[in-house]
């Protein structure tokens, strides 16, 4: 998280879509209170110039679903794997299947 913190990466970047899908996840395991706390802090940091936020169009919908198509076939994806042990980070898994 330093390395992100300290920009080493760019900017972070959320899409209208992730936000919406964050919003949902959060309102249905934690509530109403506590997703609408969760989204204005989100965009909170968005206006103060700390994330960018896209808004994806309809272009940007349908090239993702064309790289989908050419590459669903390799069998194998990224996903967000939970850390195991205090004080771990989050990271990215490669998976086979």
């Amino acid at each position: 998280m330093r390395k992100i913190d300290d920009g080493e990466y760019g900017k972070p970047l959320i899409t209208d879509y992730i936000f919406d899908e964050l919003v949902t996840l959060v309102l249905i395991r934690g509530g109403p209170k506590y997703a609408v706390s969760v989204g204005n802090a989100l965009l909170e940091q968005v206006h103060k110039g700390c994330i960018n936020m896209h808004h994806v169009t309809s272009k940007d919908f349908e090239r993702a679903w064309s790289y989908f198509q050419v590459f669903h076939s390799r069998k194998q994806f990224y996903r967000l794997r939970k850390p195991s042990g205090f004080g771990r980070a989050w990271n990215w898994q490669h998976c086979v299947f």
